[in-house]
């Protein structure tokens, strides 16, 4: 495993439950990249929450913001861990949820290495293909997109425009439906666009 990324799974070493951490920190961390924050998917309300209890009362970090099962957390050497309970496993979250193919990269306990078909080679490309279908707000939308433009991505006309049409459709559907990241858990695998690979880490 990546010495850097076996420094954040150090954090939650005293919970015997399982978790991965996933999204853009696994591209940022094996590129050399300070993270934003560092996202740590439970499956179960109850495991996330026990995480925050322990870490804020013993390790002295700190909550930036409360949520009914999970929370950002400041560690002391301030470094930012999402504690997010939304989904059963990687392959389910990358398929509802996530944005983009270079976002779909999760490392679990088990030592797998999650990943899009075509993660590394997107990645290599710095281009971002465009997959997302759970809703998120305009807002979230435009900052996501900004934030990967940033770090160096380009995106071609064709997935441009498959973003817009879903800012469009976001904008519509969350006029009536507020959007809960707990949907997801319930959210089937059908239709699916690409294939999801996992391999086993060495130590």
């Amino acid at each position: 495993m990546h010495q850097e990324l076996k420094k954040h799974f150090q954090v939650f070493k005293n919970f015997d439950c399982y978790f991965w951490i996933g999204g853009m920190c696994i591209y940022d961390l094996l590129n050399g990249i300070t993270p934003n924050d560092i996202d740590v998917f439970f499956r179960r309300e109850k495991d996330a929450n026990k995480v925050v209890e322990f870490l804020t009362k013993k390790k002295r970090f700190s909550i930036e913001i409360k949520r009914s099962a999970g929370a950002l957390l400041k560690a002391p050497d301030g470094t930012l861990y999402d504690v997010l309970c939304v989904t059963r496993s990687p392959e389910h979250l990358f398929h509802n949820f996530f944005d983009y193919s270079v976002a779909c990269a999760a490392v679990d306990t088990n030592n797998f290495f999650w990943h899009h078909e075509d993660y590394f080679a997107h990645c290599e490309e710095k281009k971002l293909y465009y997959i997302e279908k759970g809703p998120r707000n305009e807002g979230g939308k435009f900052k996501r997109l900004s934030k990967m433009l940033s770090k160096g991505f380009s995106i071609d006309s064709e997935n441009l425009q498959k973003w817009l049409k879903k800012v469009q459709e976001d904008k519509k559907s969350l006029k009536i439906n507020k959007f809960n990241l707990k949907s997801i858990y319930f959210q089937k695998l059908e239709n699916l666009e690409f294939d999801i690979k996992k391999i086993k880490l060495k130590d």
